[in-house]
């Protein structure tokens, strides 16, 4: 079986898991529930039955609806709260990990865009709270 590196559950991903995709966060006033709520989960997964069937990858949603994954999602579900706010004039440019906000000569905002990595996701499990979360 090919392994595949993997961070975030700490241990190594086959292709026979399957990618959960932790969705937590949001700009709802639920905010910080949310990462709480993300990290009971994330515990479950890790203690369940079967956590060799799955790797849990977390995508956290900034309060300006900005898309984060990888070292930033897992930073902030580790601390269990949100980062605080940059300083005026001190905004929050995409990570490496992250795509860029210029695409074919066009600037597109951060909070339009996914992390790249949403698309090896094969199962969602949204923890969002509040508006446009447990409430559609």
């Amino acid at each position: 079986m090919t392994q595949l590196g993997n961070e975030t559950s700490g241990h190594q991903q086959t292709h026979d898991q399957k990618i959960i995709g932790l969705l937590f966060g949001g700009r709802s006033g639920e905010h910080d529930v949310s990462i709480r709520s993300a990290q009971a989960i994330t515990s479950a997964f890790h203690l369940g039955d079967n956590p060799s069937n799955y790797t849990v990858r977390p995508f956290y949603i900034q309060r300006d609806g900005v898309w984060r994954s990888g070292e930033r999602a897992q930073a902030v579900l580790s601390a269990g709260k949100a980062p605080d706010a940059p300083k005026t004039g001190q905004g929050d440019a995409p990570s490496k990990e992250e795509p860029g906000a210029i695409a074919n000569g066009t600037v597109t905002p951060a909070r339009w865009q996914f992390p790249a990595d949403v698309a090896d996701v094969d199962v969602w499990f949204p923890v969002l709270h509040g508006p446009n979360g447990e409430d559609g």
